[in-house]
């Protein structure tokens, strides 16, 4: 009995055949889809290894190649990506690497995509300046003296980065005429690519604008009228991050000035440091948290006192327990109620005079207070409305 047939259809941006697309592949086993799937990726994924005639292009000017002018053609390379801070001195016409060197601190390094056994390079190993041409490749290899003939330095400057090279000839004449370049290489691989000018015989000087703080790798190179390489040094540079810290020597006006505002004391020896000065120095404390949790704490008591009135025979009452009677004399005159004065008859009056220096109220006035007495009394009783009817 046969197995069952499995269809698997692959879309394909490439191919219209059908609706989707895409080809379809007849198999009878399951354990063939990874090898279909496989084989079909392959051809879609663009491949590492090109193959065809290639021309190569001048890229970035290097030893390996100053006395080139013109080179074979290839018949294949890798394809691969540079580095950030690699240097590309032979590229295709579509801009793949052919070449690439690069210095990683004092170590050198040369990436050729193509090969030198004879498969795509064929017409190189048979070219007339392939042994002057792998002879400069591989010298450059060689840790090379090169500080005596160029040397650069570099400082900040306001909001730019001053560099300077030095070239010097082996006899130690300035050597003047050559065109020096510098790269500038971030840390994240942004590349600042200027030339220097010259200044004075041998010296050259640049000041690119517009370069961010941080630290970078410096990569010079110095080149004669025929665009031979003569000379080439790797450095580094800083670029602050702001003003206050490029300031190279100390300000002693400004640290006097201030040392006689805040009483201060200039160059104190090592014991002095410690002493206390006699001057003392106010602190701003905020007090509003403070009158916030006073006032809460007086809210109760002012409801209290509102609520319930303090009369004066009890503050009087408290002062003397307290032990303060001569403080109660204020609060009983206050408290002393104004009686009206009750005038006796005239017989009492008679019997009993009146202390000396005593007012009494005149007669006609106590008459009608009694009768107004009297006659609400009676209008209490009832007896003033019996009267009226």
């Amino acid at each position: 009995m046969r197995g069952n047939v499995l269809h698997l259809h692959l879309i394909c941006a490439n191919n219209d055949d059908n609706h989707g697309g895409g080809r379809t592949f007849l198999t009878e086993r399951a354990a063939d889809l990874p090898d279909l799937l496989m084989d079909e990726a392959e051809m879609i994924i663009q491949p590492s290894i090109i193959e065809g005639v290639v021309t190569p292009l001048r890229g970035a000017p290097h030893p390996a190649i100053r006395s080139i002018d013109a080179a074979p053609d290839l018949s294949g390379y890798v394809l691969t990506t540079p580095r950030d801070t690699a240097q590309v001195t032979l590229v295709t016409p579509e801009g793949d690497t052919l070449m690439a060197a690069w210095q990683y601190g004092l170590g050198r390094s040369i990436a050729w995509t193509s090969d030198f056994s004879g498969r795509w390079a064929k017409e190189w190993m048979a070219w007339d300046r392939f042994p002057r041409f792998s002879a400069h490749l591989f010298n450059w290899l060689l840790p090379l003296q090169t500080d005596d003939v160029l040397s650069i330095t570099t400082h900040p400057s306001g909001d730019t980065l001053a560099i300077e090279t030095i070239v010097r000839k082996p006899d130690g004449a300035p050597w003047t005429g050559l065109l020096v370049s510098v790269r500038l290489i971030a840390a994240s691989g942004e590349v600042i690519e200027t030339v220097l000018r010259e200044v004075s015989p041998g010296q050259y000087r640049a000041a690119p604008d517009g370069v961010p703080p941080g630290a970078y790798l410096v990569q010079a190179t110095a080149q004669d009228s025929q665009d031979a390489l003569v000379a080439a040094v790797t450095g580094g540079a800083v670029m602050p991050l702001s003003g206050e810290y490029r300031s190279q020597a100390e300000n002693r006006r400004l640290l006097e000035e201030l040392a006689q505002i805040t009483g201060g004391r200039l160059d104190p020896q090592p014991p002095q440091v410690f002493e206390r000065s006699g001057e003392t120095r106010g602190a701003v404390r905020e007090v509003g948290l403070p009158l916030i949790v006073l006032a809460l704490i007086l809210l109760p008591l002012d409801i209290a006192v509102r609520r319930f009135p303090i009369r004066r025979r009890m503050i009087v009452a408290v002062l003397r327990k307290a032990g303060l009677s001569a403080r109660t004399g204020q609060f009983e005159t206050q408290a002393t109620p104004v009686a009206v004065p009750f005038s006796p008859s005239r017989s009492e009056s008679a019997s009993h005079p009146s202390p000396a220096g005593e007012v009494r109220a005149p007669p006609a006035e106590l008459e009608r207070l009694r009768a107004a007495q009297e006659a609400a009394r009676r209008r209490l009783r009832g007896e003033d409305t019996d009267m009226r009817r």
